[in-house]
């Protein structure tokens, strides 16, 4: 799932998804990121910046659930890469890959050129 945020200028990020305050307060309590979901807006914390995802991408967002985990680049588009009412899901530590697999999500660009998380951030 690719949600484009519009306006996005935080640059590379991974974040939490909260539909709820008490969510949202938890996981400012962790020291986590978290993009909260409240009425259509989306707003990215701790930076309480505005986000501004075009209505479809609100939507795949409220279909989502509290603790999903979004890795959002720094051209402002989210991937979500944990799925916390799955049974199966797996973690990514870099996108970066040779191989050019049929069944792969991520694009070309992304494979060759994208951005890696420090294991800090990760942990």
């Amino acid at each position: 799932m690719i949600i484009p945020l519009y306006h996005y200028r935080s640059g590379y990020r991974i974040a939490s998804l909260a539909k709820c305050k008490e969510t949202l307060r938890i996981l400012q309590a962790q020291g986590l990121d978290a993009l909260f979901l409240q009425e259509g807006s989306v707003v990215l914390y701790p930076d309480e910046e505005r986000l501004f995802p075009d209505e479809q991408g609100v939507q795949r967002l409220a279909e989502c659930d509290d603790y999903d985990v979004f890795e959002i680049e720094e051209n402002g588009r989210a991937f979500r890469y944990y799925d916390n009412e799955s049974d199966d899901n797996a973690f990514v530590v870099t996108a970066k890959c040779n191989s050019n697999c049929v069944m792969c999500p991520s694009s070309e660009t992304c494979r060759k050129t994208g951005a890696t998380a420090s294991v800090e951030h990760l942990l």
